[in-house]
């Protein structure tokens, strides 16, 4: 049995299964006098847009103090997951805020 993957309701986690914890850092709260984010999306055609899933209104952002923090953050959520098989891809799109 897996743990730590679905939320109620049958939602499934996909920051859990990056790696982030959504209750610790993909709070809106994060942002006191940190200037620099990250936007995390799914592409239109997701399948976990679906409503029984995540939806269409799932997004998760981190800020960060300064922009080198806020880059390695984004070249840790772009990596390849090492649960992932060779050539399977997470559909994310990642974004950098700027002030």
């Amino acid at each position: 049995m897996r743990t730590g993957i679905h939320q109620p309701h049958g939602k499934v986690d996909i920051a859990d299964n990056l790696g982030i914890s959504v209750r610790e850092k993909w709070t809106v709260a994060d942002k006191n006098n940190k200037a620099y984010g990250v936007k995390v999306e799914l592409p239109d055609n997701d399948p976990f847009r679906m409503p029984h899933l995540l939806g269409d209104e799932w997004t998760g952002t981190r800020w960060f103090a300064t922009a080198a923090e806020r880059d390695v953050a984004m070249a840790g959520i772009v990596k390849q997951p090492g649960n992932y098989r060779r050539g399977d891809t997470p559909s994310i799109l990642v974004s950098a805020i700027d002030p």
